[in-house]
């Protein structure tokens, strides 16, 4: 298990060890959730990774979110 502090260490870390599956946090300072997201799957070695968002919030616009970034789904903390 890894854990990055920020998105753009998120993507970093992702991009070196290459996990079986990602929970990524919306809202991170430097590169936000969706964004780390995003670069990822434009790599086509994360395009089969499950990437599920994790968010301190549980409203409409994490649905959103999810949807955008092609993430499976979203876990409310």
């Amino acid at each position: 298990m890894w854990i990055a502090t920020n998105g753009r260490e998120a993507q970093d870390i992702a991009l070196a060890e290459q996990p079986d599956l990602i929970l990524m946090d919306v809202m991170m300072p430097i590169m936000d959730g969706l964004t780390a997201t995003r670069t990822l799957r434009a790599d086509p070695g994360f395009r089969q990774v499950p990437i599920l968002a994790v968010t301190a919030m549980a409203g409409a616009e994490d649905h959103v979110f999810t949807a955008r970034a092609a993430t499976p789904g979203f876990a409310s903390r």
